[in-house]
């Protein structure tokens, strides 16, 4: 018996995006049954961004940006906290939405169906002095990529200073590359 490995997947299906997954997969089997499902367009894409007018140090607020979509069309937001809220397409093919805590998000429309636009990182669970550096140095890099570390940073603890390198290491993967 040959056995699968998708660790990919399998870092990111938090319960949250699982739901969004199977969201998405009930009106498309429905529509599968009755006729053709239409074509849904392979460009419409949404972004999960930090929000820098909304953020402050420790409390980090993020935005969707959105793009490509049907002109007009109305979409939802899906997600823990702000799940159901929405809006109507720019004439451009753009919306956006601010002041999202942290979570998984997708958006949902008629025309495109369900698009998944990220999920938000959360500090792994370690010692408060970890988490600290962790979401300082986030919230650093994510409002600039070039940001330096503190220049006291190697006389911290170990557990501050390894906090510090995790959560520039994170948002740099999030957010410069």
């Amino acid at each position: 018996m040959q056995r699968i490995i998708r660790p990919r997947l399998a870092r990111f299906a938090t319960p949250a995006l699982v739901g969004l997954l199977a969201l998405g997969a009930g009106p498309a089997a429905q529509a599968a049954g009755s006729r053709a499902p239409a074509a849904v367009p392979a460009d419409a894409t949404c972004k999960l961004v930090l929000d820098k007018g909304n953020s402050k140090p420790g409390y980090f607020r993020y935005a969707i940006k959105a793009s490509e979509f049907t002109a007009g069309s109305s979409y939802s937001i899906i997600g823990i906290k702000h799940g159901g809220a929405g809006g109507k397409v720019s004439p451009q093919g753009t919306f956006s939405i601010n002041k999202l805590g942290p979570g998984d998000y997708g958006v949902s429309t008629k025309e495109e169906g369900t698009v998944l636009c990220g999920h938000t990182p959360n500090a792994p669970n370690k010692s408060w002095q970890y988490n600290k550096a962790y979401n300082r140095a986030y919230n650093d890099v994510a409002q600039d990529c070039d940001a330096d570390p503190p220049k006291n940073l190697n006389k911290q603890r170990g557990d501050f200073q390894q906090g510090y390198r995790d959560g520039m290491a994170a948002a740099k993967t999030d957010f410069c590359i």
